[in-house]
């Protein structure tokens, strides 16, 4: 079956790293990893690349952790069957094949970093695999919802219809996923595979209070003062349920696309909660 092969202003960019494969059942997984250290799980947003994070893993890896960047099921070598419908706890349970295929992590867990859709995966893997969770990291989401005018919804599509100019898909892009003036990364301008799309529409039918039953893991929430698909407010609103829990640092002049606006600024947040977290072995003994 085809999936997204029109042309390449339609495409991807490569992810970098060593690419890797995990087959359970009938779901294969595609990850890239790279550096050497604490393990740190990159996981894409709604219908995305592992290659959204090719700019944070050399900065983590320059920081001495060692990166998995996932492709999420229907996204590039991931696959995803059809039937039986996934759930969000199905797409926690391909982060917990990932992380024992790769052997001995240090410490025996892993630092997990979530932006979107990716951020609910996140959560759920911290809810349903704690034994391997050290810390949590929430880039634009994991909300228990989100907020999405018309306009933004209109825009939001235009951005992936096959058969509108790249231009205007940048144009869309810039209306809903970046702050006012600021520049727009080209390689947010492909559209995302269908059949991605489809599989995590259904794993947002899971009720998002079941992202949410972990009480014990950190978390750190980077939130973009400027966005519009998730206003900061829903951060704040979190952050006050969970006080001794939640972290949250808001990224000015940024909004849900956040990383390729402030780079430095996301990667200077996360390194600094990643620090504050280090896996020692004794907590594997």
């Amino acid at each position: 079956m085809k999936t997204t092969t029109d042309n390449p202003t339609t495409l991807p960019r490569p992810a970098v790293g060593t690419s890797r494969l995990v087959t359970t059942g009938k779901v294969t997984i595609n990850y890239f990893v790279s550096g050497s250290g604490e393990t740190v799980i990159l996981l894409p947003g709604f219908g995305r690349s592992a290659s959204d994070y090719n700019e944070l893993v050399g900065l983590l890896s320059d920081a001495g952790y060692h990166t998995v960047a996932v492709e999420l099921r229907g996204v590039g070598k991931s696959t995803c069957p059809v039937f039986p419908r996934a759930t969000i706890h199905d797409f926690a349970t391909d982060v917990a094949n990932v992380v024992k295929n790769l052997g001995d992590v240090v410490g025996g867990k892993v630092h997990v970093v979530g932006r979107a859709f990716g951020a609910r995966v996140a959560r759920t893997f911290a809810t349903d695999y704690p034994e391997m969770m050290q810390s949590v990291v929430l880039l634009a989401g994991g909300a228990m919802k989100i907020s999405l005018t018309r306009s933004h919804l209109f825009k939001y599509i235009l951005c992936n219809l096959r058969f509108i100019p790249k231009y205007y898909r940048l144009k869309a892009v810039a209306a809903t996923l970046y702050a006012p003036g600021n520049p727009v990364a080209p390689h947010l301008a492909y559209r995302h595979t269908l059949r991605a799309v489809r599989r995590q529409l259904d794993a947002l039918r899971t009720p998002p209070e079941d992202i949410w039953r972990d009480g014990k893991t950190p978390i750190l929430w980077v939130h973009g003062e400027k966005d519009v698909l998730v206003p900061v407010e829903f951060a704040y609103n979190l952050r006050d349920q969970f006080p001794d829990q939640l972290k949250l640092v808001v990224i000015p002049n940024a909004a849900h696309a956040l990383l390729p606006e402030q780079p430095e600024a996301v990667s200077r947040a996360i390194t600094g909660f990643l620090r504050e977290h280090t896996i020692t072995t004794q907590e594997h003994q």
